[in-house]
């Protein structure tokens, strides 16, 4: 007799696949095709379940979370890192602004897995380091800051 292999159900606050070229942006609707950029939150829908969304774009990610009449609950926040393009927990990726860094909704920003590559792209592009606190309050409509981190 053959047993039918397990149907294990997947990290429900794990970082979701992405369909590049097939996926719209949960903010801004463009479809999400560069990965070095994308990014998700894994949102409470009720009690017993979790969804992901996905992003073209980090600023796209912080939109979704601060505005409207009813923000999601976020249990998880994944950023790819720009080289390696694995995802990254987004409260622990080291993050970088450039000016000149072209990314698809223009937030010039890039995350790292880690400091030092974060470094030597700040240093390359005359960037900016910044932790997600940091991003996510430079996106943040003013209207809606709170003191800047």
């Amino acid at each position: 007799m053959m047993l039918a292999p397990s149907c294990a159900r997947p990290d429900p606050l794990g970082a979701p696949k992405i369909a590049l070229d097939q996926t719209s942006c949960a903010e801004c609707g463009m479809i999400v095709s560069d990965e070095r950029y994308a990014c998700a939150s894994i949102v409470r829908i009720d009690d017993r379940s979790t969804e992901p969304r996905v992003f073209d774009d980090v600023n796209c990610l912080v939109l979704h979370e601060v505005t409207g009449s009813n923000p999601p609950e976020v249990l998880a926040r994944w950023v790819h890192d720009k080289d390696s393009r694995q995802w990254l927990a987004a409260e622990s990726a080291h993050f970088v602004w450039a000016k000149e860094l072209n990314t698809p909704m223009m937030s010039h920003i890039a995350a790292f897995a880690s400091g030092d590559s974060a470094d030597a792209f700040a240093r390359e592009s005359e960037g900016q380091r910044m932790t997600y606190a940091e991003v996510r309050w430079l996106y943040t409509p003013e209207h809606l800051r709170g003191p800047k981190p």
